[in-house]
């Protein structure tokens, strides 16, 4: 059996101690042609250095000074990957631990169809390893390999080829969310496919980065995800669009009402308010979205 050229892309933003584990976890991968990229994404503290000390001889690290957001920042690290010509390219969150495994039942099911452009683990609770995560987008996947409408953000291996006529991540997702859902839409609509695997596990700790500013990844959501309606027809429905669309934007009003509700503030629920009117703006303004 051939081992296509795999790069992992791991974005570190102030997560060391994350980026460590995802690392460490990544050593006992059993999957041999593989590489690692990992961006520094404007670290305050000595991320950089720590980093090149710990992993110089088993990671590439790269620096980009200043936090570019989440697209910009891994779009730095699958540029290096293209230039130095791998076949597939691993966006990996820096806050998940990997099963030995994962790897190669990834590739192997990508290989089995040249019009795979995507494909993702299941994704599990990191402090529940059995719990499953995001059971509304993995809860129907069985044993076998199951085509997606979408996957996760954390863990998603794209095919060289895919990725050269897509294009990357776009950065006008700034500073972080639904640049994957927008990602996967865009491979659709080149006539790829895309699936999940369950017998690749990844286990994330979810959302490490914005728990410092709990609302913020409401806010964000709720703002793109105007921006995903404008762009795409989800499923080639306008319809379908406009229920995605409510759907996000409803369960996002009822976290922060709960939150509101705990801590007591009227914060959240102007978060939610906020999310509405710059997403609406967006929907109007977007030079470069379609309806």
């Amino acid at each position: 059996m051939t081992h296509p050229k795999v790069t992992i892309v791991i974005l570190n933003w102030n997560g060391l101690r994350d980026t460590v584990e995802c690392l460490e976890s990544l050593k006992s991968i059993t999957y041999p042609n593989y590489e690692i990229i990992v961006v520094d994404n404007g670290s305050v503290g000595n991320d950089v250095k720590i980093l090149e000390e710990k992993y110089s001889s088993y990671a590439h690290i790269i620096a980009n000074g200043r936090n570019l957001g989440f697209a910009a920042g891994n779009n730095v690290g699958i540029r290096q990957a293209l230039r130095i010509g791998t076949d597939y390219v691993l966006v990996l969150n820096n806050d998940t631990v990997v099963d030995p495994l994962f790897l190669s039942e990834l590739v192997t099911a990508a290989e089995k169809d040249s019009r795979i452009g995507a494909v993702g683990p299941k994704l599990y609770y990191y402090d529940n390893p059995a719990r499953l995560l995001l059971r509304q987008l993995y809860g129907k996947v069985g044993n076998t390999a199951k085509e997606m409408e979408t996957l996760a953000g954390a863990a998603f291996l794209v095919r060289r080829n895919a990725l050269e006529e897509v294009g990357l991540l776009d950065e006008v997702f700034y500073p972080a969310y639904c640049e994957d859902r927008d990602f996967f839409e865009r491979l659709k609509e080149h006539g790829y496919r895309i699936l999940c695997v369950p017998t690749s596990k990844v286990y994330h700790k979810m959302s490490a980065t914005t728990n410092r500013d709990p609302y913020s990844q409401s806010y964000l959501i709720i703002k793109y995800s105007f921006l995903l309606v404008r762009r795409h027809r989800i499923n080639q429905s306008y319809v379908a669009s406009a229920k995605l669309h409510f759907l996000t934007t409803s369960f996002q009003l009822a976290v922060l009402i709960r939150a509101a509700v705990r801590t007591r503030s009227i914060r959240p629920v102007l978060m939610f308010m906020r999310g509405m009117k710059d997403g609406f703006i967006v929907f109007l303004r977007n030079p470069r979205a379609r309806w």
